[in-house]
């Protein structure tokens, strides 16, 4: 089906396909179906255009009451977020969960679907607004800085972080905790412990949605429909999208607390 894009949603991985470390760009989008309705999808690439072809298997109708550039903001977060937090880690209610990121792009949707799931919730953040962005959202707050974030221990962690995060992680998980790896942030190589895998029977997942069947990513879409009116999208900025680049080095800067949009007139 075609949709005529009205926003964007800007996501890590599109810094990273301009670096040359991502093979495609424009993953999220909102806008006016063929047959009137205001509909929500993700695809693998291309969003970033007037008109985009996208699967009916990866769409979802927006709710009266969000916007376009909400329902950008939130559709392909919300879609990782459930992939990685139930459908890999299989997060339960009284779990604990961590959050890494908790005020980027992913963070604020993956913080308010543990807790409707029904776990506890920390989140790491490294500045004053966004520590208190994750606190208004009803989660602990951790400071990264000082790297403390293992004096806790969880069920499942959610890390965006990638090589400088993986041993600690390890150490932060509970005997039989999951980790979810959905990024690689401060790089893809690192020299690792193996030993608590072992000793304390952890599992750890790495995934990108792009890369799923059609028929698990609608699968995926069924299981989030009635969370979709339930999350409250975080924007911080919407840039029209003839200053794409300048939405993408506000992004890369990690200047934005909750999600960047780009949006077309």
């Amino acid at each position: 089906m075609k949709i005529q894009t009205k926003a964007i949603g800007v996501n890590r991985a599109d810094v990273f396909f301009r670096q040359g470390k991502y093979p495609a760009t424009g993953l999220e989008l909102a806008g006016m179906a063929e047959d009137g309705r205001r509909v929500a999808a993700i695809v693998d690439g291309g969003a970033f255009a007037a008109e985009v072809n996208v699967d009916e298997e990866c769409v979802l109708e927006i709710p009266a009451s969000m916007s376009f550039i909400e329902a950008a903001s939130i559709i392909e977060a919300l879609f990782t977020a459930y992939y990685n937090l139930v459908s890999l880690c299989g997060l339960k209610a009284g779990e604990s969960a961590l959050i890494h990121g908790g005020a980027g792009g992913i963070g604020p949707v993956a913080i308010q679907l543990a807790k409707l799931l029904g776990a506890k919730v920390s989140a790491t953040a490294g500045k004053p607004e966004k520590l208190k962005l994750i606190e208004s959202l009803g989660a602990v707050a951790v400071d990264y800085r000082p790297k403390e974030f293992g004096k806790e221990k969880y069920d499942v962690i959610l890390d965006v972080v990638g090589a400088d995060y993986f041993d600690a992680n390890l150490v932060a998980l509970k005997r039989s905790g999951r980790m979810g790896i959905i990024s690689f942030i401060s790089g893809a190589k690192a020299e690792l412990n193996l030993a608590p895998l072992l000793l304390k029977n952890l599992s750890v997942y790495g995934s990108t949605i792009r890369s799923l069947s059609l028929d698990v990513k609608a699968g995926i879409r069924d299981a989030i429909k009635p969370y979709f009116g339930k999350i409250k999208p975080i924007v911080d900025s919407t840039f029209p999208l003839t200053e794409l680049d300048k939405a993408l080095d506000y992004v890369e800067g990690y200047k934005n607390v909750g999600k960047v949009v780009v949006t077309i007139d």
